[in-house]
């Protein structure tokens, strides 16, 4: 019998202010589930993620030795609109220095799961054009990048 789940391993993301080495953020994530949307018309597929973020209180000394070796610099540029984060990102490999462009796209999860226990009590909600929204950000996005094929969709 084929497995429909997969489990996913949990990640651990150290994050430090690059000016000052600051630690920043110490998450554990643990994805889910991802669907992947195929856009045969478009230059790029979507990948849809659903996760669970934790912030970790501890030291973050427990956390490093799990830490990924091949650290990322990332330059980041956010904004958020409906409910909406848009990231940019220009990450760079501390390993060999290759540069690569991410674009990520997240509802916002409080509002989301807001709107979504009002659904599951029956209550006038919406859940149905907030995650409209959201879809249309990708598609609008997914048709105006062209040839940009050094842009990855997550989220």
């Amino acid at each position: 019998m084929r497995r429909r789940f997969h489990r996913h391993r949990a990640n651990v993301r150290v994050t430090r202010n690059e000016a000052t080495g600051k630690v920043t953020a110490k998450i554990i994530k643990l994805r889910v589930a991802n669907l992947h949307i195929s856009c045969p018309r478009n230059n790029f597929d979507v990948r849809v993620g659903v996760a669970l973020e934790i912030n970790y209180p501890g030291p973050v000394e427990s956390l490093e030795s799990s830490e990924r070796k091949d650290a990322r610099i990332k330059d980041r540029v956010s904004y958020k609109h409906q409910n909406v984060s848009i990231d940019l990102t220009q990450v760079t490999s501390e390993a060999d220095g290759s540069r690569l462009h991410e674009l990520e796209l997240e509802i916002d999860p409080q509002v989301l799961v807001q709107q979504a226990m009002l659904v599951n009590e029956g209550i006038p909600n919406d859940y149905e054009r907030i995650v409209g929204v959201f879809m249309n950000y990708m598609r609008v996005i997914n048709r105006v990048c062209g040839d940009h094929r050094d842009v990855l969709y997550s989220h």
